[in-house]
């Protein structure tokens, strides 16, 4: 097998340094953080009827962190819905730390994601951040085929969010 090489081979700029740092602060989570985030992720949402939340465990398996977050976008879209519906099995090794330290991130199986409440229809799964992308593969996994999910992620709101109108 051949050696992980992170696909990230230059410096941070300013702008995504301050993503990362929003992103760390959101695994606290940090009020600040979960008040920046919130906005710019129910902006992706947008006018979607009723769109269910469901946050994303971290890598010890707790949902507080991206529960808070989840409602909090709720808090600004019409009839958004808050489902905690997945778990794991097990601790895993956090993505974020695996590849900081220049290591593969776990395969969708090693995430070990278990579905603890089903859901059904399109589906928001919340994470501060996505570095590989197996996490939110392994919650699309474990949602199954009932499910139709989008990762909605802070970082990717910093992408692909519209600027606010003025």
């Amino acid at each position: 097998m051949a050696p992980y090489v992170s696909p990230r081979a230059r410096p941070l700029t300013d702008e995504e340094a301050l993503v990362r740092s929003v992103a760390l602060a959101l695994k606290a989570p940090e009020p600040w953080s979960i008040e920046v985030a919130s906005a710019a992720m129910a902006r992706l949402i947008g006018g979607q009827p009723s769109p269910l939340l469901v946050p994303v465990p971290s890598s010890s398996g707790a949902t507080e962190a991206n529960l808070q977050l989840a409602r909090a976008i709720a808090s600004v879209l019409p009839g958004a819905i808050v489902v905690d519906a997945l778990g794991r099995s097990r601790p895993v090794p956090s993505s974020m730390l695996l590849h900081c330290a220049g290591r593969a991130p776990p395969s969708v199986e090693g995430h070990a994601m278990v579905l603890r409440r089903e859901v059904v229809g399109r589906v928001w799964l919340v994470d501060n951040h996505v570095t590989a992308g197996n996490t939110l593969r392994a919650a699309a996994a474990a949602l199954g085929p009932a499910a139709e999910p989008v990762g909605l992620t802070w970082s990717a709101a910093q992408l692909e969010a519209p600027e606010p109108p003025r």
